[in-house]
């Protein structure tokens, strides 16, 4: 009889965390995690463990701190990116019409 072929697993997105305070840095490990560094942070898979410790407010994830202090201060996150609005980098907008002969 033959075996069936085992199906490949995704692995799920890392994420970089952040610890509430020096405890859960301390005690809370994840096994397929970087541990936690001196300034509290860590790379963790989004997997189901990491989005308990979000749930319960353990841990929360740095890009997303980064977006609400970005919005705090005014700023939409878009600025250095091309495509943007001409009007929020400070720039006239032109108009072009096609002229024909």
């Amino acid at each position: 009889m033959a075996r069936p072929r085992p199906v490949p697993r995704e692995h799920p997105a890392m994420v970089k965390v952040r610890a509430k305070n020096e405890n859960i840095a301390k005690y809370i490990k994840h096994l397929r995690g970087s541990p936690f560094t001196r300034e509290g942070t860590a790379f963790w898979p989004l997997d189901q463990f990491t989005q308990r410790r979000i749930r319960d407010g353990d841990v929360t994830i740095v890009e997303q701190e980064e977006q609400k202090a970005a919005k705090a201060e005014g700023h939409d996150g878009r600025e250095g990116r091309e495509g943007g609005s001409a009007r929020a980098h400070g720039q006239q907008r032109t108009e072009t019409t096609r002229h024909e002969a």
